[in-house]
């Protein structure tokens, strides 16, 4: 299976000089997560909406609608008037539509990054993010074309030691664990039960917003927790994954935690099981 296969074709791009608060709405709007940046026809960086958070944050709507980003909250100096120029990666890691999708896998694996560029000839011709990865994986498995052990039990790829926050963790105590561990979820526990789920994403825009640090975590978690057993196939995981743009599923037993299950752990297995017997076709 090459990356043509999994890609979204024509990507919406940006170029260098959008605001950031535009950028982010952009994304909000169209939802997604990574935005190409080009100039003058050129693959200039990429922009995600964990860069972006950090700096502009959000402010809730009125009434819990559409969210205001904080540049137009009355700030003495917007933070989203700044240009993406100013906070994209620059020389991003590309692919062409010809690499297998092992080879994207890899690089997402290696490099920890969301989104792979697609450039055929210089011109980006499709972005594949980590979830189109999820979901190929799932479609795979699915499609019965792929030979080997490729759907295992959760248990045996899963996280057993899941990093938890409690309920009343401060903000500012969240902030600190999470870059001390480097993880991107963390589930929020109340006497050992599964509550909510706090995303780096969560943490960032809490900061970005100028939330108080002291502010507890029961306040900033989504309580809408997607749960998978130990027992639950791997594709399943990467099936709700996919479908619901999680980062991170908590595997629950008896109403107990006993692991988490990761998209690197989901692409660690693709590397080694998303190819094809030969003469198949894409699933």
């Amino acid at each position: 299976m090459d990356v043509r296969a999994i890609m979204t074709p024509e990507p919406i791009s940006i170029p260098g000089s959008t605001r950031l608060d535009a950028a982010l709405q952009l994304m909000a709007d169209e939802d997604v997560r990574h935005l190409p940046v080009v100039d003058d026809g050129r693959l200039v960086g990429v922009v995600s909406d964990r860069d972006l958070l950090t700096v502009v944050g959000w402010l809730p709507g009125p009434g819990g609608g559409r969210a205001t980003p904080l540049s137009d909250a009355g700030d003495d100096v917007p933070a989203g008037s700044r240009s993406v120029a100013e906070v994209m990666h620059v020389d991003p890691v590309t692919v062409s539509p010809d690499d297998t999708v092992v080879t994207a896998a890899v690089e997402f694996v290696l490099d920890r990054i969301g989104c792979l560029p697609v450039l055929d000839d210089g011109r980006l011709t499709g972005i594949v993010t980590e979830m189109d990865m999820l979901v190929s994986y799932w479609r795979a498995c699915r499609s019965g074309l792929l030979a080997g052990d490729v759907d295992p039990p959760v248990r045996e790829h899963m996280t057993r030691e899941a990093r938890t926050i409690g309920v009343r963790t401060t903000l500012e105590e969240a902030l600190q664990y999470e870059r001390s561990i480097h993880v991107r979820h963390l589930p929020v526990v109340d006497e050992k039960r599964v509550v909510g789920m706090v995303s780096d994403r969560d943490l960032r825009a809490a900061e970005g917003a100028r939330q108080p640090g002291n502010t507890a975590i029961g306040e900033l978690m989504s309580r809408a927790v997607v749960t998978v057993g130990p027992d639950d196939p791997l594709s399943q995981a990467a099936r709700l994954m996919g479908t619901n743009k999680f980062s991170a599923l908590p595997v629950v037993e008896d109403g107990h935690l006993v692991g988490i299950v990761t998209l690197s752990n989901i692409l660690d297995h693709c590397i080694d099981n998303l190819r094809e017997p030969e003469g198949a076709g894409p699933p």
